[in-house]
């Protein structure tokens, strides 16, 4: 694909889904018996692709692996326009000054006075959509100029202890539970009943009313999918075979193969008979709100949160597959995900592609942020934290004014007055920083193996820090100073990493057709691990406390 250009050294590919999904079938040509984990890349991919790519000049000054390397050049191959991405092509190729034109009045829609967020105007057709104009967001009038100074950082709040203090009621909750009671505290009778009242509707519309379903039956079968995690065979046929060495009599006496089949074939967690054609995830929908709902159950409890994508692997067709270059999973569905520093997922929104609802002053990475975070009831009580895709100055300012406390790395320098990256490249462990004081936000600029950027609106340069890396030259370990808020950083964002390393090492085995089936299975496995993550807390708390520790003496 990139062959027609040869001076192309880097490049991001990312898939636009089609406007429309297919609600006749959602069944694929897989083979489910055979469970052999392999990745079986797809010949081609579903929807339009776009490449974007750095300029080679800036490639010249900066390493690949740098942090602050944007993506400011595009493909000169064409796709077809998307109204959707309209405005933004718009404000990107516009010229720096250009000058003011007349607003038609049929397309201007005024914010009410009780919107925080004013939006776009979305309802032109697709051929009134090159004069649709935004409305100026109420919040850059809030926004004070932005002036960097090298003043030690003064904030007007810090993040509130309070984990300690949530912990433990959810200890005096849950210490007296078991790992299964624990299990179904996430995935309780609600989520069964409402697979098992979907799963026969489906069965009925498809004319199949002699199939019966039950709660237990449907417990047995989800036991039965995380069991093939780390009970693997090379075939699905082969758990109810009589051999030797292939019986598992925890299996045959669970259910029969036959009922296994029949409950996997009509497996379904949403109405066919009403779906939405605007929503390309509604098979799942239903679903991946109660889960939602059922993670936030005990609050957001944890201090340190971080916000990162899962990629769910996936080789078939459907409009949301994604590709992410340099990703463990590279092909599959994505989703946003809100943990907590030690890998508990509090909320998750899978990725189906930008639609009108993204706030487009702030763009797609903080608009998920802020989606996200809306879940969060005392944002005093936490830091968050995430990397280059989400982190803008506009964020920053919308986190502090919302009471949220967030770090993150920015992609492009939101502060010229920083030195040069050439300069601190001289130097392993030299850094440089600037304070906005009228928006309370710090960015700072550290090279170590390549030189990263970061932005916050709580933490602090001082006290630095000493990180041990290795000196090919002097071929030894070597102490480098590091800022406190890049180890602050480094301490607390991999969360949703530990998260996806939880569920690879015990993943599902076993396959299906319908396209929706990885989403489902992962979050199973995903209601294990918080269930898992949730004893190890309860139970490690709970023999920490004073109480037990006073008995005990």
């Amino acid at each position: 694909m990139l062959e027609e250009e040869e001076d192309i050294t880097a490049a991001d590919i990312v898939v636009l889904p089609p406007a429309q999904i297919d609600e006749n079938s959602d069944c694929e040509q897989v083979d489910e018996n055979n469970l052999i984990a392999t990745e079986q890349l797809p010949d081609d991919v579903a929807g339009h692709v776009e490449v974007q790519y750095a300029d080679d000049q800036y490639l010249n000054d900066v390493s690949e692996k740098s942090t602050t390397l944007p993506l400011s050049r595009r493909s000169s191959r064409s796709r077809k326009p998307n109204p959707r991405y309209e405005l933004d092509r718009k404000r990107l190729h516009a010229d720096p000054s250009p000058e003011p034109e007349p607003e038609p009045k049929h397309h201007t829609k005024k914010p009410k006075s009780g919107d925080d967020e004013p939006r776009c105007d979305i309802t032109a057709t697709q051929d009134d959509t090159k004069s649709v104009t935004r409305p100026k967001p109420k919040s850059a009038a809030k926004s004070q100029p932005v002036k960097w100074t090298q003043k030690p950082p003064k904030y007007s709040s810090q993040p509130v202890q309070n984990e300690k203090h949530a912990l433990d009621k959810i200890v005096e909750h849950l210490v007296g539970k078991t790992e299964e009671e624990l299990f179904r505290e996430f995935f309780d009778d609600e989520v069964v009943n409402t697979i098992v009242e979907e799963t026969i509707r489906c069965a009925s519309q498809e004319n199949r009313h002699s199939f019966h379903l039950t709660g237990s039956q449907m417990l047995r079968f989800i036991g039965f999918l995380l069991f093939t995690g780390y009970h693997k065979l090379p075939r699905e046929d082969m758990y109810w075979e009589n051999s030797d060495d292939c019986s598992i009599r925890i299996v045959t006496n669970a259910m029969s193969r036959q009922v296994f089949r029949d409950i996997k074939r009509n497996l379904h967690l949403n109405d066919n008979s009403n779906i939405d054609r605007e929503d390309k995830l509604y098979k799942i929908r239903r679903y991946t709100d109660m889960l939602n709902a059922k993670f936030l159950k005990f609050g957001v409890f944890s201090q340190n949160l971080s916000i990162d994508e899962q990629m769910i692997p996936y080789y078939g067709r459907h409009s949301c597959k994604m590709f992410m270059r340099g990703k463990p999973v590279r092909f599959g569905f994505k989703s946003w995900c809100l943990c907590s520093s030690d890998g508990f997922l509090f909320q998750f929104m899978p990725y189906a592609g930008r639609d009108e609802n993204f706030d487009a002053d702030l763009g797609l990475g903080a608009s998920v942020v802020m989606h996200l975070l809306r879940s969060v009831e005392n944002p005093q009580y936490h830091a968050v934290y995430f990397d280059n895709f989400f982190t803008s100055h506009k964020l920053m300012i919308k986190l502090r004014e919302n009471g949220f406390h967030a770090t993150g790395i920015v992609r492009e320098l939101i502060a010229s007055e920083l030195e040069d990256t050439k300069s601190l490249q001289k130097e392993r462990g030299a850094f440089d920083w600037r304070f906005d004081n009228a928006n309370n936000i710090l960015a700072v600029k550290w090279n170590d193996n390549s030189v990263v950027t970061l932005a916050t609106n709580f933490e602090t340069v001082e006290p630095l820090l000493s990180a041990k890396r290795f000196s090919r030259s002097e071929k030894k370990s070597i102490s480098v100073p590091q800022p406190n808020l890049i180890a602050a950083y480094n301490r607390y964002m991999g969360g949703v990493d530990l998260l996806d390393s939880f569920v690879a090492q015990y993943r599902i085995a076993v396959k299906g057709k319908k396209w929706w089936w990885p989403i489902f299975v992962n979050y199973v496995d995903v209601a294990l691990c918080n269930a898992w993550r949730m004893h190890r807390l309860v139970h490690l708390t709970f023999w920490n406390s004073d109480a037990v520790f006073a008995s005990l003496c």
